[in-house]
């Protein structure tokens, strides 16, 4: 989370920012990083030390990283907080970035046919004709997936049940009849 402690309702703001992802976190682990921004402004003696140490108790952060990025203080302090911090061994692992890149541009070039509405079985169906060998369903899917959660495209079903993926860019000029 990033905070500026010059701002009147700094603090204030970082505790609302911090129960609304909370809310989003469902009771799901998160690590949280507290970034000071702007330090290159703060007064002389860290005056803000208390409250920001208090602020990091109070909302369970895991850290605190003072950064400037007018003089690029604290960046690679950040970069090394953030690296520690990540679970190396959970990560997803990406097994086919060609796959990811293959349909994303799939999904640009249709869009940028004007095609507002691409089902899946079409998508599938041309992965299926251009890359025979490389194409697996699951992977498929789970990349049109991270790209529904990204907000490039829109997940819904028709009556079928059939999925049916929407490039949200061209709804300004379409609107998919579900």
């Amino acid at each position: 989370m990033l905070i500026d402690p010059n701002r009147d309702t700094a603090f204030e703001d970082i505790a609302e920012w911090d129960l609304r992802l909370e809310k989003q976190l469902q009771g799901q682990m998160a690590v949280k990083l507290l970034v000071g921004a702007k330090s290159d402004q703060w007064p002389e003696g860290m005056i803000y030390r208390e409250k920001i140490d208090q602020l990091m108790a109070d909302r369970k952060m895991s850290g605190f990283c003072p950064t400037s990025a007018l003089r690029g203080d604290g960046i690679e302090q950040l970069k090394e907080a953030i690296t520690a911090q990540l679970d190396w061994e959970h990560l997803s692992k990406t097994s086919r970035p060609r796959l990811f890149h293959l349909i994303r541009e799939t999904i640009d070039a249709r869009r940028q046919l004007g095609e507002p509405v691409l089902l899946y079985s079409d998508l599938e169906k041309q992965l299926r004709d251009t890359e025979a060998q490389e194409f697996d369903p699951g992977a498929a899917d789970t990349v049109v997936r991270q790209l529904a959660q990204q907000g490039l495209i829109v997940d819904t079903r028709m009556a079928s049940g059939e999925p049916r993926w929407c490039c949200r860019s061209a709804w300004s000029k379409f609107t998919p009849v579900l």
